[in-house]
């Protein structure tokens, strides 16, 4: 299959970032140059969109409940080309927001940690180790501790578990 069809069909499956279709393209045995010059004419036609896959991506990341700081280190881990209002806007589309994000996280790792379990059954170091837990888990998703730290408060007292 001659180079612009295959790239054409790639990404009439999905998105691509330019450098995997690149990649690809050399490994078919087209050259590098090639492949740019091809990818470029690709892009001013309107069939490659580069930031496309880079939008779908925080999307992704967005439903997996990620933090902007979570989201930020994976979109430079992939050298993906993010502009600034790129997560905001990965937010709006999910219609979700961090707050809301940490909450849901939050209540679903309570549900999960004291399932079966009564509110006398908790000394204050098992209340201690679950906030401890459940606030590094929050933390590792690149939520900031501060706003999972109220969250977690605030859940507690509207729960009334410990």
């Amino acid at each position: 299959m001659e180079p612009r069809p295959y790239v054409l069909f790639l990404l009439s499956r999905r998105e691509y970032p330019r450098r995997d279709l690149i990649s690809r393209l050399v490994k078919r045995g087209v050259s590098a140059s090639d492949a740019e010059a091809l990818l470029d004419s690709l892009r001013e036609e309107g069939w490659f969109r580069e930031n496309a896959y880079a939008e779908a991506r925080l999307r992704q990341w967005v439903r997996k409940g990620l933090g902007a700081r979570a989201i930020e280190a994976k979109a430079r881990s992939e050298r993906l080309p993010i502009r600034e209002n790129m997560i905001e806007a990965a937010y709006e589309t999910a219609g979700s927001d961090p707050v809301d994000q940490v909450r849901s996280l939050i209540r679903k790792q309570l549900r999960m940690r004291l399932k079966g379990r009564a509110r006398g059954d908790f000394t204050k170091e098992d209340a201690r180790s679950i906030r401890q837990k459940i606030l590094h888990s929050i933390g590792q998703k690149g939520h900031p501790f501060t706003l999972a730290s109220r969250i977690f408060d605030e859940e507690i007292k509207a729960s009334s578990v410990f």
